[in-house]
């Protein structure tokens, strides 16, 4: 503004110097040039009864500068409106003469936007209020400072309706700035209040008198959900069926026969498909239940063949060809394919019901499934919509509801509608459980609530929490206990505190452990030596925890008691019918009580579980019983447990499965071995995929 200035008078002066009128006008600004404001104001006011054009001008350019007495922004504004209003009806002959002064239409719009500037720059980011920014808008449209002053306007009067924070707030904003760029968001917290003012209630009587008062608020959907929500808390298959019945608008109706059908066909048989048919005639997709009927037999399963994938039944016949690149198994009714890199979800009749277009599909969790576009994650529902567009560089599953998604460097949370819920974006987020959620602000982390309010201020490098009242915190270095209100319970002076088990938690110090209760008092004293991962392996389980003192191990009970004698080089799990001990080099087991029952006589064994254990001789691994009795036999490189009721073992990189008793699965080898379901467990050789039936104890060979 300083170049404008002097522009302005420079080149005004330049001129001046040559001119040759008499008169008020050029007396004028002979005066302006010397500085002679008071000469130079009584000549213009003068001139304004023969030349009020160039008369206001000259006022316009005393009245706008502020060194002297007669600055006045309104004065300087009234009269450059006037010049420039004026300007126009002067003859071609007069704007000609009035060079000789500057004054042509460039130096009035030259002197607008300094008035402007000015204007802009002593009085309305002084005040800084909307009344002030709204005026400079009303005032100067021309201003270089348009823009931002409706940024400004707009923020101060955003912050104004949410620092009252109710929906006529918002609505009185954007209905007064309809053009703001914050009116959409304005709308949106509008419809959000205006949903949770009128079902402050939350039951169905205030949902309902919502949706009749407010059909067009976004937030109808989710109206219609808390009714559905509430009406069916027992899940039963009366109140699914009566929902239907009361409410027969309600968009859940469909999800609610869904549900009416999925509990009454608990076993899925063919006569309870009649009996469903029979009972429920009035079913919106009965034909589709007639269809399922049919399938319901079959029992599909991927199968491979030239590369190529399909499916087969259980007797190896293929239902339909080998066309995908790959296929998943179905979850909710869908499983994931693949054509040319793309991804999408078919259907059990293979009819594809979502196209295969995403470069990354994942399984469908309660009707919503993440998607990748162009590097980008959003969320589709089980028509194909996206919930979410494909905008987000990093997004979790909903959990509580809620979901976390990345955008733009920061994480923010969004209810299953899209919307986003708390203002504030954090540097990582975590999935919400039990209605709070770990959350990071640059190197600290904490936790906050479903409000988005920190239950601790983001101080501690680590939080976890100890129970419900309080916390594990750490500094990077040490650990600590603080409650709700950051109290100190403990001091960060630890090397580790472990979360709670059967009402103990591990508190160590100096390679010392001991145990604290629930209110964080020491217990049991921290006199017991560390060792690997003595973190989990001297938790309290079924009562008893195993510990090491001077270079022996041994067990304690809840009260610090010695239940097994700290004389042992190892043990295995204490909390067990048969615990492994070494006595020199080799292994045996003792029973709780510290009863020798089978002598050391291996290289390795663990505890027994559920009547086995695994032990080891001359570095191979099997699983004996309780008689010594080798069900699976030492010849293998490891043996895990699978799944509580099988066995995995490994010869080098060949794997196989047994049952828990011992049973071997098959004579083949497989590259992986992994559960599907609940009734299936899936063994993959190099050419092959094979299926475990897990209640009917049946292999499925899939040799195509």
């Amino acid at each position: 503004m300083r170049i404008i200035k002097s522009l302005i008078v420079n080149i005004l002066f330049l001129i001046i110097s040559t001119a040759s009128f008499a008169g008020p006008i050029d007396k004028g600004f002979e005066s302006l040039k010397i500085y002679n404001y008071f000469d130079a104001k009584l000549n213009f006011e003068k001139g304004l009864k023969k030349e009020q054009a160039i008369a206001n001008y000259g006022l316009a350019i005393i009245f706008s500068r502020s060194d002297n007495p007669f600055h006045d922004f309104d004065k300087a504004y009234n009269a450059i409106i006037q010049s420039d209003q004026l300007y126009y009806q002067l003859p071609d002959k007069k704007r000609s003469k009035y060079k000789i002064y500057n004054f042509t239409r460039e130096s009035i719009d030259s002197l607008k936007l300094f008035l402007a500037s000015g204007y802009y720059r002593d009085v309305v980011s002084k005040e800084n209020t909307e009344i002030a920014y709204q005026r400079f808008i009303v005032l100067y449209p021309w201003a270089d400072e348009y823009d931002n002053a409706i940024t400004k306007r707009d923020s101060i009067a955003y912050a104004a309706a949410g620092s009252k924070g109710t929906s006529h707030a918002y609505r009185y904003f954007f209905e007064k700035y309809p053009g703001s760029e914050l009116a959409y968001q304005a709308k949106a917290n509008y419809y959000r209040l205006q949903y949770e003012e009128q079902t402050v209630a939350k039951d169905i009587s205030s949902y309902v008198a919502f949706l009749a008062s407010y059909p067009d608020n976004p937030y109808t959907e989710e109206a219609q959900d808390k009714i559905y929500d509430l009406y069916t808390t027992d899940n039963s298959i009366a109140s699914f069926y009566d929902f239907t019945k009361k409410f027969p608008s309600n968009r859940n109706v469909e999800s609610a026969w869904r549900k009416v059908y999925q509990m009454f066909m608990y076993d899925y048989s063919e006569k309870r498909f009649d009996e469903f048919i029979k009972r429920y005639p009035e079913c919106p997709f009965l034909e589709e239940v007639k269809e399922d009927k049919r399938l319901a037999v079959m029992q599909l399963y991927p199968f491979r063949q030239n590369g190529k994938m399909g499916w087969m039944n259980m007797e190896g016949k293929i239902i339909y060809p080998a066309k995908y690149e790959s296929l998943n198994f179905f979850k909710e009714g869908l499983a994931i394919a693949s054509l040319r890199g793309k991804f999408g979800f078919v259907d059990k009749r293979n009819n594809i019901v979502i196209p295969i277009v995403y470069s990354g599909v994942y399984d469908f969790e309660n009707g919503r499934a993440i998607v990748e576009f162009n590097n980008k994650f959003g969320i589709i529902d089980r028509t194909g919509r996206l919930v979410f567009d494909t905008i987000y560089t990093d997004i979790g599953q909903f959990s509580d509801e809620l979901i976390y998604a990345q955008y733009e460097g920061k994480y923010y949370y969004f209810d299953k509608y899209g919307t986003q819920i708390f203002k504030d974006g954090f540097d990582e987020a975590f999935p919400f459980e039990d209605g709070k959620a770990e959350v990071h602000i640059e190197d600290k982390q904490t936790f906050i609530n479903k409000k988005g309010h920190f239950l601790l201020p983001p101080v501690f490098e680590e939080v976890q929490f100890f129970n419900d009242s309080l916390f594990i915190v750490s500094n990077g270095e040490y650990y600590g206990l603080v409650n709700k209100a950051c109290d100190t319970i403990l001091p960060l002076a630890y090397d580790e505190i472990s979360r709670l088990s059967q009402g103990r938690a591990i508190i160590a110090l100096d390679d010392k452990f001991g145990y604290i209760d629930a209110f964080g008092k020491i217990v049991i004293d921290m006199k017991y030596d560390v060792y690997p991962n003595y973190i989990k392996l001297a938790q309290f389980a079924d009562g008893v925890a195993k510990v090491k003192l001077k270079e022996k191990f041994g067990a304690i009970d809840l009260n610090g008691k010695v239940v097994i004698p700290l004389t042992y080089i190892n043990l295995g799990a204490v909390n067990s019918p048969g615990i492994a001990f070494t006595k020199g080099k080799q292994w045996g087991f003792i029973t709780p009580k510290n009863m020798v029952t089978i002598p050391p006589a291996y290289d390795y064994a663990e505890s027994f579980s559920n009547g086995y254990a695994v032990a080891e001789l001359l570095v191979q691994q099997g699983v004996i019983n309780q008689k010594q009795e080798w069900i699976i036999p030492n010849k293998y490189s490891e043996v895990r447990r699978f799944e509580n009721n099988f066995w995995i073992a490994a010869d080098g990189a060949r794997l196989f499965l047994y049952t828990l008793d011992g049973k071997l699965i098959s004579e083949d080898h497989y590259q992986q071995i992994r559960k599907i379901d609940e009734k299936t467990i899936l063994l993959q050789t190099p050419t092959e995929l094979h299926y475990y039936l897990i209640a009917d104890k049946v292999l499925i060979r899939l040799k195509h």
